[in-house]
């Protein structure tokens, strides 16, 4: 789940940082503060009736693009160098790879 939050907020990240590179003339202030929605299914109403209701709040996020642009670079150095990566063992698909492969060995 920690992972998850961790990844929407990078999202969070680049989409201001996208926003703002596409304004080429700055005609748009751009917010650091993102939002999330979040929705609950409420329990309390008597019945169903074929209709869920929920219970629906935005959660504010101040993001913070400033790392974005350098990881980009990073990215394309990664891409292309004849050197592949060592796995980040917090990686949840590298270790899916992993117990995969050694379950078909």
């Amino acid at each position: 789940m920690e992972n998850t939050i961790i990844s929407d907020k990078r999202e969070v990240e680049n989409k201001i940082r996208r926003i703002r590179k596409e304004d080429l003339k700055n005609l748009h202030v751009v917010s650091d503060t993102g939002y999330f929605i979040y929705c609950n299914g409420r329990t309390d109403v008597e019945k169903f009736d074929g209709k869920l209701e929920f219970d629906i709040t935005p959660i504010p996020y101040v993001g913070d693009d400033s790392w974005v642009e350098d990881f980009i670079h990073e990215i394309k150095r990664t891409l292309e160098s004849q050197k592949v990566p060592e796995a980040d063992p917090e990686c949840d698909f590298c270790n899916y790879r992993k117990q995969v492969k050694k379950l078909l060995s």
